[in-house]
């Protein structure tokens, strides 16, 4: 949000950064920064933190470009109030909402690179319980029971569908992109009078 308010110079190292953050696949990314980091749930957690945070550098600056021209914060700039203030006051309490919506949609991906690091041993180390490392241990028993392990497959798809679907809705039965749908409100329009 910062590189978005400020612009300049800031703004063009920041975005250059995260572009070539994004030029990478996101697991490969992933995999390399644990491995430098080292094996371990923390270690894990930041690479993928890492690999997921050039979307959300994107997304922050967006909304700050938008709200930045807004007359409000137009009003705030010629009043001679601090950057810093404009930002924590106007410009990310009218962008967090975007922010957290990704945030939704990103828990998924997040749960499945933290996965793919653990099943190549780069995530949580014993005794802690992981996903990829369970799957790891539970590959012998593909050959002589098929179907067994494809529950913990199942379990995994339906949480990443589950956070998926409650960044998409909303109370006031809008949708993001700002479409009002009376179904998602509970409200069904009336056939004739």
């Amino acid at each position: 949000m910062t590189a978005g308010l400020l612009g300049g110079l800031a703004d063009a190292l920041i975005m250059r950064f995260a572009d070539a953050l994004l030029a990478f696949p996101g697991l490969v990314l992933a995999i390399a920064l644990a491995a430098a980091l080292g094996p371990g749930l923390g270690n894990a957690m930041l690479a993928v933190a890492i690999t997921l945070a050039p979307q959300f550098a994107r997304l922050a600056r967006a909304q700050a470009l938008s709200i930045s021209t807004r007359p409000f914060v137009e009003a705030a700039v010629a009043a001679g109030t601090p950057p810093a203030k404009i930002l924590s006051r106007h410009v990310l309490p009218n962008g967090i909402g975007a922010l957290l919506v990704q945030a939704s949609l990103a828990v998924g991906s997040a749960i499945l690179q933290t996965a793919a690091l653990g099943f190549l041993g780069l995530g949580a180390q014993p005794p802690l319980p992981e996903w990829g490392r369970m799957s790891r241990r539970a590959c012998h028993w593909c050959a002589t029971r098929p179907g067994w392990p494809w529950h913990r497959v199942a379990r995994s798809c339906w949480r990443r569908c589950r956070s998926t679907c409650w960044g998409t809705r909303s109370p006031t039965g809008s949708t993001p992109g700002g479409a009002w749908r009376p179904e998602r409100a509970g409200h069904v329009p009336s056939v004739g009078y």
